[in-house]
């Protein structure tokens, strides 16, 4: 992977009844020294029980958040994210057999401030 291109993070599994989930965080350099800025987004692939890959392409849930934490009640799916400057984010996931979809995404905790 050189640079320029997306790269993931760390990988989170949940299982949906049917399915595993695979939440990460892509990671893209904009400029060739490493000490340049970056992009985040918390993105999903689905997995097959058998560990296929269900999905040619990554889907992007949340633009401009990382550190993703997915977790199921083996129906619905809850991802959480810290997003920057906007505090930790929540947006609960469906997924059918075709495509991940988020829903909303909603404020969990405000965002950080100064110490006092």
């Amino acid at each position: 992977t050189s640079p320029q291109e997306p790269y993931p993070g760390t990988p989170f599994l949940a299982w949906d009844g049917s399915q595993y989930i695979m939440s990460y965080e892509l990671i893209s350099q904009s400029f060739d020294n490493l000490a340049g800025p970056r992009d985040y987004a918390v993105a999903a692939l689905r997995i097959a029980p058998d560990g296929t890959r269900l999905d040619s392409k990554e889907t992007i849930l949340i633009p401009r958040a990382s550190h993703p934490r997915i977790a199921s009640d083996g129906h619905g799916m809850l991802l959480v994210v810290a997003a920057g400057f906007s505090g930790i984010q929540g947006t609960m996931v469906s997924s059918d057999s075709t495509s991940l979809r988020p829903g909303p995404v909603t404020p969990l905790s405000p965002p950080p401030g100064p110490s006092q």
